[in-house]
């Protein structure tokens, strides 16, 4: 991993926004909303990336550029195994959140409840 620092447990997790506002709870769900997009598209990106690799290492005789290559290969390789851990987390925290709303009434299944939602029914 390119980061010793590691996530706190999701018990810990589920504890410490306990004690969170409403509007912090929002605001949290939506940055990891966000971050989880940033990384799926990086993933995309590198996708892509080891794609033309790939096609570049059938091309290519030079023993040098093949080295370089075959490292930007597994570099890529690597940064996509290592952004799918975060992004479960990330989604099991979101998770965790959407439950919490949903205690506190403030949204019904995952979706926020609006004025609109609660109507007047005759």
């Amino acid at each position: 991993m390119s980061s010793s620092a590691k996530p706190i447990d999701i018990n810990d997790f589920k504890e410490a926004i306990a004690d969170l506002g409403d509007s912090n709870l929002f605001s949290l769900k939506v940055q990891l909303e966000n971050s989880i997009s940033k990384l799926e598209e990086t993933n995309l990106i590198l996708e892509q990336e080891i794609s033309t690799v790939k096609e570049n290492l059938k091309k290519e005789t030079n023993q040098g550029k093949l080295d370089d290559l075959k490292g930007d290969l597994t570099l890529f390789q690597e940064s996509i195994e290592e952004n799918m851990p975060v992004i479960s987390n990330q989604r099991e925290r979101i998770n965790t959140l959407n439950i919490e709303l949903t205690k506190r009434g403030l949204i019904n299944e995952g979706k926020p409840i609006s004025k609109e939602d609660e109507g007047v029914y005759l």
